[in-house]
């Protein structure tokens, strides 16, 4: 849950000017028995720069949380190591990884907006021009958020956004509640 705040018409003018990077293709993950069995094979997975590229053993794209916690759940007790990746927009190679990924871009939901305590209920793989353009519509925004629009919820709350000035709060800082998924 993020904290929302009136929309001034001069911080509206600036996010329009804001920066956009079209995101890797979302991958969509061949079922089977095995949740593991599943994922894409021999997909090769590139950073926004394409200064960094890998091709997994296998990448994962769960549709929902409970996919999410049922595939952390079998890797952790057979022992698969799973690398997260989100819009894959850093410039280092640090999401990277040929054994597996995980990715959370079709957990996308904005699940509720809160307009008595100005609160906004997403999914981590929301990216945060949708979460932007839906709180327009209530007449409100982030207090504070990256240039780069096409960043996932749960990649922005991982580090401050650049440049952002003493008195915003950092997007970390706007969270209120969490919900972390484990393997266990």
């Amino acid at each position: 849950i993020a904290r929302a705040a009136a929309l001034p018409a001069a911080a509206a003018a600036a996010a329009a000017a804001a920066v956009s990077v079209t995101p890797f293709a979302t991958r969509q993950p061949v079922r089977n028995d095995s949740i593991l069995n599943a994922g894409v094979k021999d997909e090769t997975v590139s950073n926004w720069s394409g200064t960094h590229q890998v091709t997994p053993n296998k990448f994962y794209a769960p549709d929902n949380e409970a996919e999410l916690e049922a595939l952390l759940a079998e890797a952790h007790v057979g022992g698969a190591k799973l690398r997260p990746v989100g819009q894959a927009l850093s410039p280092n190679g640090l999401s990277m990884s040929n054994k597996g990924m995980i990715s959370v871009a079709n957990l996308d939901r904005i699940k509720a907006i809160d307009m008595t305590a100005k609160t906004v209920t997403v999914e981590a793989g929301v990216r945060v021009s949708e979460v932007l353009k839906e709180l327009d519509r209530f007449g409100l925004t982030l207090a504070n958020f990256s240039s780069i629009q096409e960043q996932q919820i749960g990649g922005g709350g991982q580090g401050a956004a650049p440049g952002a000035g003493a008195t915003l709060p950092t997007p970390e800082e706007q969270i209120g509640r969490m919900r972390l998924v484990t393997p266990s």
